[in-house]
């Protein structure tokens, strides 16, 4: 099978010249997810601190990881090669993914395990294989590295992206808005199709329904359609037909849809809301020249993918380790921006000894 059918051949040529902006902003999404993850730990003496924190950044983190998914529609629709098959396609997306997948995975098997947690084959061997997003189990769906189970989605989106890319690639350009629209109004309707499911256990204790979550947040296929969202932006670029939307705008409709997510109960405020806002922020920012786009920002969003999967085990074992305390302010913030350096640096190092090598060499035949 072969890809060319992905991009119109005009737009075959990649653009890498116009991605910095979107390669920044993908650490100030993975930023959204450390704040959230920070404040769940729970490390401020004043539970109200902790609450705040990780409640007022929960949709924001959510937003984040949506931004994620649809960046993969848009980067893989950007870039697709016309001579590409299949075959070569997924050994690329395997060898980018696996590799820092299995490092980190095998590095929270033996922290559980220098923490005296508990370990059940069946909770933790599916998030090795990618599925456990597909599963309504909180262990399961916990696996050994938490935020991993979003690469479960990822493998479903690059399974699918050799049938879905020659698919979009036949929409006339005249009709990918309404597409895109299309996609805008199912991303929205998932939640309110999430309430033929128990309101019943909730997720930790809060009053978020555990099903409705698993449904509209972790569930492969519902995220599946943030993915093609991503691509369809792509083709509305590639054709010419975005129109000039200052970033600063879709920042700010950003920053109102968070507002709007406060107020809303779960899980209507996870995802809905940032919908088009995300939308406009992805396709305003592709080419553009700002702070994002600065070397320092671009190689901080290619470790991005690296420190997302090192924050929590960081974060998580490294208070376990003094004693899972909470300490005031100075000492919690403290904490917090340390837990930060060292997870940027161990990042750094996935990076530069598992990401880059294992796509050097097996990237390729």
């Amino acid at each position: 099978m072969s890809l060319a059918g992905a991009l119109p051949q005009a737009a075959v040529p990649s653009r890498a010249d116009r991605l910095p902006a979107l390669t920044g902003l993908r650490f100030v999404a993975a930023l959204a997810v450390f704040a959230n993850h920070a404040g769940l730990e729970g490390v401020f003496r004043r539970d109200t601190v902790n609450f705040v924190l990780g409640g007022a950044t929960a949709s924001l983190a959510e937003a984040a990881v949506a931004f994620f998914f649809m960046l993969s529609g848009f980067v893989l629709t950007w870039s697709a090669r016309p001579d590409d098959t299949a075959r070569q396609f997924w050994r690329r997306r395997a060898a980018k993914i696996l590799p820092n997948h299995v490092v980190t995975w095998t590095a929270g098997l033996l922290l559980m395990l220098a923490a005296s947690e508990s370990v059940t084959p069946g909770h933790v061997l599916p998030s090795l294989g990618l599925v456990h997003a597909w599963i309504p189990v909180i262990p399961v769906l916990q696996g050994t590295n938490g935020p991993s189970w979003s690469l479960a989605c990822e493998a479903l989106f690059y399974l699918s992206f050799p049938f879905l890319a020659p698919l979009v690639a036949r929409i006339r350009p005249d009709r990918l808005w309404r597409w895109c629209g299309g996609l805008c109004l199912g991303i929205v309707a998932i939640p309110f199709v999430s309430l033929v499911l128990p309101s019943q256990p909730t997720l930790f204790g809060l009053p978020a329904p555990f099903w409705r979550v698993w449904f509209t947040v972790f569930l492969p296929p519902v995220r599946l359609l943030d993915f093609v969202l991503g691509i369809v932006i792509a083709r509305i670029v590639l054709a010419g037909r975005w129109p000039r939307i200052r970033p600063i705008g879709a920042a700010l409709a950003l920053l109102l849809a968070w507002g709007v997510s406060l107020v809303l109960p779960v899980p209507f405020g996870l995802i809905a809301p940032f919908v088009v806002p995300l939308v406009l922020l992805l396709g305003s920012c592709c080419g553009l020249r700002s702070a994002l786009a600065e070397p320092a920002m671009v190689r901080l969003g290619e470790l991005s993918f690296a420190f997302y999967l090192v924050h929590w085990l960081v974060l998580h074992y490294a208070h376990v380790a003094l004693g899972g305390g909470q300490w005031n302010a100075p000492g919690a913030i403290g904490f917090l921006l340390a837990a930060f350096a060292v997870a940027l640096g161990l990042s750094w190092l996935l990076h530069e000894v598992v990401e880059r090598p294992a796509m050097r060499r097996l990237g390729r035949p």
